[in-house]
């Protein structure tokens, strides 16, 4: 089994045991299923990787504390990569080096997350809806607020050689606007759109920070 597979397996396996674990007052718990682009921000742009990375996905796991607020938890994983041409360079025996140079990120913060619905069961059809009744089409304004912690794979490479590597966990905090169309018999089901921005400090190999600005898209399945 791969590293990034038990990385995988552990983060599912602590979503399933938060959501065992609450106690919702409404009987509703909600399952997101994200693909996120990002793009990289600040010193991880211009010290490191400048190319966005669509290989981004997410999982969400809420539940409501009362109509518009729910909270829960939150595992994302994102994979930059980015290769440069190859140049000659100076090594820290004096040596001169010509290669090409690689560099690999993959995030994957772990976060406690709150939302925050303002219009939600406010719209038309919310009440007494029945079986076959027709409502119209709402957009569902909402932010979310989360922070924890972001297990970081950093990798540089020479060629084919491995250059410098390090794992490491840090802090992490994501905050987002985005909007919800509810559908579904009685809008138990919503499809997601979201801009958000990922603050995530690290500092080593002269990399001081790993922010980055997410685009989401995703499916809200309820779970009960």
């Amino acid at each position: 089994m791969t590293t990034q597979a038990k990385y995988w397996i552990g983060c599912l396996a602590l979503l399933m045991s938060l959501g065992a674990a609450g106690q919702p007052l409404k009987k509703d718990v909600n399952l997101t299923l994200w693909y996120s682009y990002a793009m990289p921000s600040g010193g991880f742009k211009s010290d490191f990787i400048d190319r966005s990375s669509p290989r981004g996905i997410a999982l969400d796991l809420m539940w409501h504390i009362n109509t518009q607020l729910s909270m829960g938890a939150s595992v994302a994983y994102q994979d930059f990569y980015q290769k440069y041409p190859r140049a000659t360079y100076r090594t820290s025996d004096g040596a001169d080096l010509s290669a090409v140079i690689s560099h690999s990120v993959q995030t994957t913060p772990i976060l406690f997350k709150v939302r925050y619905s303002p219009l939600e069961g406010k719209g038309p059809g919310y009440e007494n809806m029945e079986k076959g009744q027709r409502r119209s089409l709402i957009v569902l304004p909402y932010g979310s607020l989360a922070a924890g912690g972001n297990l970081v794979q950093f990798e540089q490479l020479l060629g084919v050689f491995s250059n410098q590597s390090d794992i490491n966990f840090a802090f992490a905090a994501h905050a987002a606007l985005g909007a919800k169309v509810p559908f579904g018999l009685y809008r138990q089901h919503a499809v997601m759109l979201e801009a958000g921005y990922h603050l995530m400090p690290y500092n080593k190999f002269g990399v001081s920070q790993l922010n980055q600005l997410n685009i989401r898209t995703g499916i809200l399945l309820e779970l009960r």
